[in-house]
C-alpha cells in the first residue's frame, strides 16, 4: 500500500505521519519540498506540500489541516522568529517576502479538501480528541487502531516545541485587520475554521 501523508507546511504533518508509525506501518519516507510534484514520488510514505493533483491512483491519501492562524504563528516559533505586530503583519501580507500573502499561498491545497480519494483529518482532534481521529486513520487505511497510540502521539518529531501554538496569545486588532484585507477569515471558512 502507497500512502501520502500531506498537508499544507506546519498543518502537522510530521504528527500525522507519526500516527500512521504508531499505527504498526513500516515509515520509509522521502520528505518532499513545498510545492512539489506527485509524480517525483519515489518513496512508500511521502509527506509535507504536495499540491492538488486530481488522480492519486493506488495511493492512499492522508490530508491533515490546521488552523491557518496556529500555522502561522508554528512557522515563527520553528524559525525562532519573534512574535512582533510588526513581523506577522508583512509575512501574512507577503508570505517569504514573496509577494503572495499567506491566505493565498494555500490555494493549491484547498482542492484536496473535497478529493474524493483523500481522508481530511484536523489537527486539533488529532492531538485532543482521545484517539477518535487516530481511529478514522486506521479505518481508512485498513489497519487495526492501537490502544496507546493516542497517548504516545506528543513529541519525538523534529518539528515538536513542548507545546502547541496558540494564535491568541500573540495576536491584536493590527494583525486580525492585516488577516482580514489579506482574505484570512475565507481561508479559515474553505478549511472549516469559520462560518
Amino acid at each position: 500500500m502507497n500512502i501520502l501523508v500531506n498537508g499544507y507546511p506546519k498543518h502537522g504533518v510530521h504528527a500525522a505521519l507519526k500516527t500512521v508509525e504508531l499505527l504498526g506501518l513500516p515509515v520509509q519516507c522521502a520528505i518532499s519540498q513545498e510545492g512539489a510534484r506527485l509524480d517525483h514520488l519515489k518513496a512508500h510514505f511521502t509527506l509535507n506540500g504536495i499540491t492538488y493533483v486530481a488522480e492519486l491512483n493506488d495511493i492512499k491519501h492522508v490530508f491533515i489541516v490546521r488552523n491557518p492562524r496556529n500555522a502561522l504563528i508554528s512557522w515563527f516559533r520553528q524559525g525562532n522568529l519573534p512574535l512582533q505586530t510588526g513581523k506577522l503583519i508583512g509575512q501574512i501580507k507577503s508570505f517569504k517576502s514573496e509577494g503572495v500573502s499567506y491566505p493565498d499561498t494555500y490555494n493549491d491545497y484547498l482542492p484536496w479538501l473535497n478529493d474524493p480519494q483523500t481522508l481530511v483529518v484536523r489537527f486539533e482532534g488529532l492531538v485532543s480528541d482521545k484517539g477518535k481521529t487516530i481511529e478514522r486513520i486506521a479505518d481508512y487505511l485498513g489497519v487495526k487502531y492501537f490502544d496507546d497510540a493516542f497517548e504516545s502521539l506528543p513529541g519525538g518529531t523534529i518539528t515538536w516545541m513542548g507545546e502547541y501554538s496558540d494564535w491568541q496569545k500573540c495576536w491584536n486588532d493590527d494583525i486580525e485587520q492585516a488577516w482580514i484585507e489579506c482574505g484570512g477569515l475565507e481561508l479559515e471558512k474553505a478549511l472549516g475554521y469559520a462560518g
